[in-house]
């Protein structure tokens, strides 16, 4: 396989298709330390504390083509100190700094269209879902897509048309908003599951597994659940959960990524962290690193990314 490319501030991973046995490939290590990682048109971008240029970028981030010349820019939550922040957009490939808004906390974004109109939906406060777009003269506007309000913040982000009209709704933390006809009409708000007890409990990973299909695990927990759940016919009701455990319990899963039928887990919980793939339903333990935040999968092969080191599988 060819050896990934080095540049100064990026790294990029080629995504190959490979493959049925699942084999860990050495850890690469990482020059700087990293906080955030994203996939996109098969490469993997990375960011941290002065990565990909200067600035103290923390783990929110997500990327897409906000100028339109077909490169892949980053979006990224910019704090120094521990006051909120900015979010910021970094165009590629320079990295050239803009602000999109100031007084900015998120963890969760992605690069997406509503309506017609590109932008970043992003999770603000753990609370408040946004919307934010780029104007012809350049100036960065938002709209308030929902505000939800439960005994905990909600993490997890992803799109997918849930329930079949032929648009696509939004998944956010334990809920799905149903999109409307059209823009100016709400968005609907639906429960998925209950786990909301906990000030932090609904801090989940989220990625769609199939048409009314989504898989969802507790990325701060320890022990932390995981799941897969099953729309109901009534969007009134909790959705039906598979649960994916193994033994000893998981803990603190901050990666999670699904391919079909598989779905890959990674802890977070130091050195000895498991990673762990579910092919419906059986478990199988494929590595133990150091703690990863991120992972990706793609035609049989499985990246994963801790806050120094890049690791592959592959079957």
């Amino acid at each position: 396989m060819r050896k990934a490319a080095r540049l100064s501030t990026l790294l990029l991973v080629p995504v190959l298709a490979l493959g049925a046995e699942w084999r860990q490939e050495p850890a690469e290590r990482l020059a700087r330390p990293v906080r955030g990682a994203v996939s996109t048109g098969g490469r993997v971008l990375l960011w941290g504390e002065n990565t990909p240029v200067p600035g103290s970028f923390q783990s929110g981030g997500c990327a897409g083509d906000v100028d339109g010349d077909g490169r892949a820019d980053l979006i990224l939550h910019e704090r120094s100190g521990s006051g909120p922040g900015e979010m910021v957009w970094l165009r590629a490939p320079e990295w050239k700094r803009e602000r999109i808004d100031t007084d900015a906390s998120f963890e969760d974004c992605l690069w997406t269209s509503l309506f017609g109109h590109a932008g970043v939906l992003a999770i603000h406060r753990q609370i408040q879902l946004r919307f934010h777009t780029r104007g012809p003269d350049g100036k960065w506007t938002y709209r308030e897509i929902y505000s939800i309000y439960t005994p905990s913040a909600q993490g997890g982000l992803a799109r997918e048309d849930v329930d079949g009209d032929g648009r696509e709704d939004i998944y956010c933390g334990n809920y799905w908003l149903r999109s409307p006809d059209a823009p100016e009409l709400h968005w609907r708000l639906f429960a998925i599951n209950d786990w909301w007890e906990g000030e932090r409990s609904a801090m989940l990973r989220i990625a769609p597994a199939g048409p009314g299909r989504v898989a969802a695990v507790e990325r701060e927990a320890a022990p932390a659940r995981a799941a897969i759940f099953q729309r109901p016919s009534d969007p009134r009701l909790f959705w039906k959960a598979e649960r994916l455990t193994v033994q000893p319990p998981l803990r603190r899963l901050q990666g999670l990524a699904v391919d079909g039928e598989t779905v890959a887990v990674a802890e977070n919980a130091g050195p000895g962290s498991r990673v762990v793939v579910f092919v419906n339903g059986a478990a199988r333990e494929i590595g133990r690193t150091n703690g990863l935040f991120w992972l990706s999968m793609d035609r049989g092969v499985l990246a994963g990314v801790g806050p120094r080191e890049l690791i592959r599988w592959r079957k």
